[in-house]
C-alpha cells in the first residue's frame, strides 16, 4: 500500500455524516458515510484503499472502502459501536495488507486479497457493509 491523495471529499453533511467522494477532481455518485479521510492508499493492482471517519463525539466510527481505479465500490467493511470512541492508529502497512489499532488496544490486520472470498464473521464492532456475499477485505485480531 502507497499513500496517495487522490481522492477527496464534497457536499459534506454532518448532519446525517455523509458526503460524496471525489476522485481526481470529479465528483463521483452516490453519498458514503463518513465526513473526513483518515487515511487513503494504492494498492498494486491500482485499486484504492479509503479510510473514512466521523465527527460523531462518543460514537467514532470508521468505513474502510476498497474501490477500483474508476472508483467504482469493490468491497467495504466499518467499524463502531454505541458509545465508543476510537482513534485510528496505522501500525505497519505492506503492499497489500495494514497493521491497525481503533477503539481498543486489539491489534487488527486488514488484507487485501486478489479475488473474493467468504469470511468468518469479524471481531466485535466490526462488520462487512453487505453480507452473504464474497469479500476481499480480510479483517482479524493478530494481538490482543
Amino acid at each position: 500500500m502507497v499513500p496517495s491523495s487522490r481522492y477527496s471529499l464534497a457536499d459534506i453533511d454532518q448532519e446525517n455524516n455523509t458526503s460524496r467522494l471525489v476522485l481526481d477532481g470529479v465528483t463521483l455518485s452516490g453519498a458514503v458515510t463518513g465526513t473526513t479521510i483518515e487515511a487513503q492508499y494504492t494498492l498494486p493492482d491500482g485499486a484504492s484503499l479509503l479510510v473514512l471517519g466521523d465527527d460523531i463525539p462518543f460514537e467514532s466510527g470508521l468505513l474502510m472502502l476498497l474501490l477500483d481505479e474508476r472508483g467504482q465500490l469493490l468491497d467495504s467493511l466499518e467499524a463502531g459501536a454505541p458509545y465508543s470512541t476510537g482513534t485510528l492508529k496505522i501500525i505497519a502497512l505492506g503492499d497489500i495488507w495494514m497493521d491497525l489499532r481503533f477503539f481498543s488496544e486489539n491489534v487488527y490486520r486488514l488484507r487485501v486479497d486478489d479475488q473474493g472470498h467468504f469470511r468468518r464473521p469479524l471481531p466485535p464492532g466490526w462488520r462487512y457493509t453487505t453480507l452473504l456475499r464474497k469479500h476481499r477485505l480480510a479483517f482479524r485480531q493478530i494481538a490482543p
